[in-house]
């Protein structure tokens, strides 16, 4: 008995040796694949909700701005499954406003409504509002909120973005770049397009926004003159300020009441949120200002810089976006056990996003200055709500 209950016990404690050094190993081999895998792709934190059956933060804030109906009629044969998938998707706008109708045509019962509307294939829809319409062949989310948004759009709307002093492309597909946003804009009807190095500023007018997308480098005496002159002139303008353009944070702060404060903001709601660093800050709160109405859900702004709103007798200037309570502009390295100290480090809230208005000028213009540019990138621009974010905040400033 007593040998047979030996060696029970070495074998178990065997293989609970082998079950722990398995595990470790298995352990160590995930975290190595996750440092590899960092190095080589980029991630997505999804902080929307998620549901079949309502509609994403982006889609809520297109349907909420509709003041007269919208249709939304699907041109098909005798496909059931097609119909009720169309419903399904349709039911979801209808509950998130009134304003939304379902109208279906069978195309294989009237061919010549076909021909007068001029349908191509089986399954398209007309979204309509007024006599305005925009026709999709894709039956999804993104597609049919699209076409709504770019009904909501009145005329031309431009985009100008400066170039030579190392900004973000407007049209590039780098990660940093801001290609897939802008695709997005040409969607719904923006024109965008990027001035050459020494090229004139655009002429000023309500429908047109400058964009200064993450400057790195300074820009010359002749160029900030040029940027003054134009607002000067009453004209609209989007600043993105990185923490690594410091030079150009310089002309900046000539052109606007605005100072950035050093380093980048850490708050400890990143971390909460399941996020892999703390210098990120979150928009979760927003404003009732009319960039920003109707916008659910969280936004992500990776390494943003806090901005320090300075006195002014021209400019109205009103909050965007803050950091928690639990924040602070960090001036060392992100690494270790990080604490807020006394070298020129503030304890949040902090702004990061300021929208201004002239109050003397004889048009409206508008401006607004955000402490990050990452979150229109290829690279974040996926998550939570960042999409609804850009789309108002050019919204608003294009009129």
């Amino acid at each position: 008995e007593q040998p047979a209950s030996e060696w029970s016990r070495l074998t178990m404690r065997f293989f609970s040796r082998a079950n722990e050094s398995i595990f470790y190993l298995l352990g160590t081999a995930i975290v190595l694949l996750a440092i590899v895998l960092s190095s080589r792709f980029s991630f997505a934190f999804d902080l929307t909700r998620e549901s079949r059956n309502s509609l994403n933060t982006r889609s809520e804030s297109v349907v909420s701005q509709l003041q007269s109906t919208a249709t939304i009629t699907l041109y098909s044969g005798n496909n059931a499954r097609l119909l009720q998938s169309t419903r399904d998707l349709v039911s979801r706008y209808q509950r998130a406003s009134n304003k939304i109708e379902f109208e279906h045509h069978n195309i294989d019962l009237d061919p010549a409504l076909s021909r007068e509307k001029n349908i191509e294939r089986d399954g398209e829809i007309i979204i309509s509002i007024g006599d305005k319409e925009r026709r999709t062949n894709v039956l999804s989310e993104a597609a049919i909120t699209d076409a709504l948004s770019s009904l909501l759009i009145s005329g031309e709307r431009r985009l100008v973005f400066v170039s030579g002093h190392g900004e973000r492309h407007a049209t590039g597909k780098a990660n940093h770049d801001l290609g897939e946003f802008s695709d997005r804009l040409s969607k719904i009807g923006y024109s965008i397009s990027t001035l050459s190095t020494g090229e004139e500023l655009p002429a000023v007018d309500e429908k047109t926004t400058l964009v200064v997308a993450s400057p790195e480098q300074s820009f010359s005496a002749a160029e900030q003159l040029s940027l003054a002159q134009y607002l000067n002139a009453g004209g609209n303008l989007l600043w993105l300020q990185d923490s690594d353009g410091v030079d150009a944070a310089k002309t900046l702060s000539r052109i606007l009441p605005l100072a950035t404060l050093p380093g980048v903001i850490v708050d400890s709601e990143a971390q909460k949120a399941g996020l892999p660093s703390p210098d990120f800050a979150l928009g979760k709160i927003y404003p009732q200002h009319a960039s920003m109405l109707n916008i659910n859900g969280t936004s992500l702004f990776p390494r943003a810089v806090a901005l320090q709103v300075q006195p002014s007798t021209e400019w109205n200037s009103q909050p965007l976006l803050q950091s928690s309570v639990e924040s602070w502009n960090e001036t060392s390295a992100i690494e270790g056990n990080i604490k807020p100290s006394d070298t020129g480090e503030q304890v949040g809230p902090l702004d990061f996003a300021v929208a201004f208005e002239r109050s003397d000028s004889a048009k409206p213009q508008r401006v607004i200055v955000i402490g990050d540019g990452d979150f229109l990138a290829n690279n974040w621009l996926g998550n939570g709500s960042n999409v609804a974010v850009g789309e108002q905040l050019m919204g608003w400033l294009t009129q």
